[in-house]
């Protein structure tokens, strides 16, 4: 009896290790070869893994440790605050960001000044995920990144994005931004989420599919 429950205590322990481990490799799929896992940590269920590359940049990686797939990717460039001038143009930063997600769906760009250091930030959104990376308006170097992976939160293909789910992605598109307008439609048989968003001077309407996550619609006016 004994050694029976010493061989269940064996296989449960071996099997949470394989478990951790495989949530370990999600993390490291999302972030460069040779970053270094510094610490993890539990928030709200989610497991959150820090990483450091070898010039500095820190990287934080959400992972949803029940469906095992990535919630959110961080990137925070440590060493470089900003241009101490406008050098590239929006279209310029736009390319700059094109290169690094040639598939992306640029909505809108704003120049922004922090303690006299200039940047671009750039909303996007790819097949994948919905964010944001901001550029040094100099040199257009990566400095910060956000991305939130709503379609990957999908457990099985039977789950939806909740309207909360679709707050939070128009959100973490739009940082600082406010909804004002939030409604559940029906498209051809399909459940919607239909909004505003306000930042920045500028109105955002918007559709998501609440099947996959997708923004199907995303039209930007000054106000």
């Amino acid at each position: 009896m004994k050694k029976t429950v010493l061989v269940m205590l064996m296989l449960l322990l071996l099997t949470n290790s394989a478990f951790a481990a495989t949530l370990d490799e999600t993390a490291r799929s999302v972030v460069p070869e040779g970053a270094e896992m510094t610490r993890t940590e539990k928030d709200d269920g989610m497991n959150v893994y820090h990483f450091r590359t070898v010039n500095g940049d820190r990287y934080e990686v959400t992972v949803d440790p029940q469906a095992t797939v990535i919630q959110r990717v961080e990137m925070d460039a440590v060493n470089d605050r900003g241009g101490s001038s406008v050098v590239l143009t929006q279209a310029d930063a736009e390319t700059e960001v094109l290169k690094l997600y040639p598939e992306a769906s640029i909505h809108f760009v704003t120049l922004d000044k922090d303690d006299g250091r200039y940047s671009y930030k750039v909303h996007l959104s790819t097949n994948e995920s919905s964010g944001w990376v901001e550029l040094n308006a100099e040199t257009g170097a990566l400095l910060e990144s956000d991305f939130f992976y709503a379609q990957t939160a999908l457990i099985s293909s039977e789950a939806s994005l909740t309207a909360d789910d679709a707050r939070k992605l128009v959100l973490s598109i739009v940082t600082g931004g406010k909804i004002t307008e939030f409604e559940t439609e029906k498209e051809d048989g399909r459940t919607v989420y239909e909004g505003e968003v306000i930042a920045d001077g500028m109105e955002i309407d918007f559709t998501i599919d609440a099947q996959n996550g997708r923004v199907t619609e995303w039209e930007t006016e000054r106000r």
